[in-house]
């Protein structure tokens, strides 16, 4: 849907002072729109063995990202005419079209910049039958997202690949920046009572400290949906009991047995200007209410499964592995995000309503194994069935959305996955076969996207130099992804109860080579 890089063509496209085709309606094209991102990450371990049953390690490690998401399209559509009557009240349509280059194209950045340094630290302690846990995660994380509008010069237009001129600029629409702390401790042990079976134990803690600030606050109208400026202030998270319980038995050689117990958290996202966060609500009165009285959403798990190996002798089949388990999981205050306008992701931007819509109840089976043909090849295949549904209905306002016994949207009941493998002396080869079932795309599920299967091909080839020459295991490998062209939804972007949603499709066909060797 991009006219890049023909420029040209673009600027053609459009009427007087970037007006859209009127027969294209909400389906224009714009120039371009593009994801920069650059990540800077390092680490340092250290691992201490203090005396055979007793190690201690510490892990420290930062990340630095920064980028911008860009959008360059026409300046009369997706609602950016009232956006721009905020900014530049007393201009005209062609005044306002010279302001931003005279192209009658704007370019919509949103800038993201995040510097997260941790620690991983942890004592394991072999005390008998018991081997025993204690360890700690520490994060810190300050991140910031800036909208920010540019014009598109007729005589030298941007492109997908750069950074958008500092120079280009014409407003800041918001800044948000939001420090973060997380604190996570555990402690664990497997027991093990006989030798063919052990019992687990853990119990951890989730503490996270949120703060924002707004340096540049929307100007009230600048944002879809009811606002009167992006919130500041401090959310926590703090669930100190999240405990977890198991058990494997080796019932023979051959097949084992599991089961786990456990009960964990999701933390509040915490990002400002859009999203499931309270950082992005419309008014201080909304988040201090928020901050106050939303409870994280959490879940029990229970799980139990088998898992078995053996070795054949039936021909051509020499071998099968497989395993099977089945989970039940129930969900306590699951939220939603509402999106404040029809088109769900707005290009103006908008502040969310945020719904706790009770519980959700999830069952499902997984099923895998592996055929092994000598030892040049396999099969391998993994279905998956799972059913997640709303327990409860929801109220916004005064309407009552009926969402009890709906399907969780965005998430296919059916998946299966194969991997075809082949490997002769320098030579491997793998064909995989992925198969996504139907996607509900709202919350009452009057809408969905179809299945799909996607076929990807990897080969590859060990280069027969000689010693001598400096490199070992040179390796020539090559990847085709999409191998058939498959058209579909990738993404299913999910805000609204009814009537409309947002997708981005499958990638087309791709081959990538790749050459790689030690020294």
């Amino acid at each position: 849907p991009y006219y890049y890089p023909n420029f040209g063509a673009a600027e053609a496209s459009l009427g007087a002072n970037g007006a859209t085709p009127a027969a294209q309606g909400n389906n224009y094209d714009n120039y371009y729109s593009d994801a920069q991102r650059t990540d800077y990450l390092g680490y340092a371990k250290y691992d201490y063995h203090i005396a055979a049953n007793l190690n201690v390690s510490n892990q420290i490690y930062f990340h630095h990202d920064d980028g911008q998401g860009q959008v360059s399209g026409p300046i009369s559509a997706a609602g950016l005419p009232a956006l721009f009557k905020v900014y530049y009240p007393t201009l005209s349509s062609t005044q306002l079209s010279n302001v931003f280059g005279g192209s009658g194209y704007a370019l919509r950045t949103t800038e993201y910049q995040i510097n997260r340094e941790g620690l991983i630290s942890a004592v394991d302690w072999t005390l008998g039958q018991n081997d025993l846990e204690l360890g700690l995660w520490y994060e810190h994380e300050a991140s910031s997202a800036r909208r920010r509008w540019y014009e598109v010069p007729v005589a030298d237009p941007q492109n997908p690949y750069e950074p958008a001129d500092p120079a280009d600029r014409r407003f800041t629409q918001y800044a948000s920046e939001i420090d973060v702390n997380i604190v996570q401790p555990h402690l664990q042990d497997s027991l093990h009572v006989l030798p063919n079976l052990t019992l687990q134990a853990g119990l951890k803690s989730s503490l996270q400290f949120a703060s924002g600030i707004v340096p540049v606050q929307p100007l009230p109208g600048s944002l879809a949906g009811v606002s009167t400026g992006l919130p500041q202030g401090e959310i926590d998270t703090l669930v100190g009991f999240l405990p977890d319980f198991g058990a494997i038995w080796e019932a023979t050689s051959h097949e084992e047995l599991f089961a786990n117990v456990q009960k964990n958290v999701r933390q509040f996202q915490n990002y400002g200007g859009g999203g499931l966060s309270g950082f992005s609500l419309g008014s201080q009165g909304a988040f201090n209410v928020f901050a106050q009285t939303a409870q994280p959403e959490t879940s029990w798990t229970y799980e139990v499964g088998l898992r078995s190996h053996h070795a054949l002798s039936l021909g051509l089949l020499t071998g099968v592995e497989g395993q099977v388990n089945y989970y039940h999981v129930d969900f306590s205050n699951r939220l939603l995000q509402i999106s404040p306008t029809a088109v769900i992701t707005s290009i103006v931007g908008g502040v969310p309503i945020i719904e706790n819509v009770g519980s959700v109840t999830t069952d499902g089976v997984d099923l895998a194994g592996t055929l092994h043909f000598g030892p040049h090849v396999s099969f391998y295949d993994a279905v998956s069935y799972n059913r997640s549904v709303y327990d409860d209905n929801y109220v916004t306002g005064s309407t009552t959305v009926d969402t009890a016994g709906k399907n969780v949207p965005a998430s296919p009941s059916w998946l299966n996955k194969f991997i075809a493998s082949v490997n002769y002396g320098p030579f491997g080869a793998q064909l995989f076969g992925d198969y996504v079932g139907k996607r509900y795309a709202t919350y009452t599920n009057d809408l969905s996207v179809p299945s799909y299967f996607e076929l990807n091909l990897e080969a590859s080839y060990k280069l027969p130099i000689p010693e001598g020459y400096g490199l070992r295991d040179p390796l020539v490998r090559v990847n085709v992804t999409n191998l058939t062209g498959e058209k579909g939804v990738s993404t299913v972007v999910v805000g609204a109860a009814s009537g409309t949603y947002n997708t981005y499709p499958l990638a087309p066909i791709m081959a990538f080579v790749t050459l790689s060797a030690h020294f």
